[in-house]
């Protein structure tokens, strides 16, 4: 028997598309705005490097032009050389996150003293 997450493909498709389509949706529906947004930021549950479908989801907001400015959160760890050079040609600012590495902490700590 397949998991929940097969059975949700088997019916709708990947997942990654479903929300590649949403997000379409929502950029699309911000142009609908008296002004342009002040910012647009990919962060939130799980890894946006995660998502097939990123680099075609950036490329598309960078071209409606809906902010003012367009930024990424990520831990970096799916970063590689023809995703970064679709971000760093649509994106304002990538935000590297390392929060909750106590083990960097410990390193930046006694390297410092």
């Amino acid at each position: 028997m397949g998991s929940v997450f097969d059975t949700f493909t088997e019916c709708h498709g990947s997942l990654s598309a479903n929300i590649a389509a949403i997000f379409k949706k929502l950029v699309d529906d911000c142009l609908k705005f008296d002004n342009k947004l002040k910012l647009l930021r990919i962060c939130g549950t799980g890894d946006a490097t995660l998502n097939k479908e990123l680099p075609a989801m950036v490329q598309y907001a960078n071209s409606r032009d809906v902010s003012e400015k367009f930024e990424m959160i990520t831990n970096g760890i799916l970063l590689n050389e023809p995703t970064m050079k679709v971000l760093t040609d649509s994106l304002s600012r990538i935000i590297i996150s390392i929060e909750g590495l106590s083990d960097l902490r410990e390193i930046l700590s006694i390297s410092s003293i």
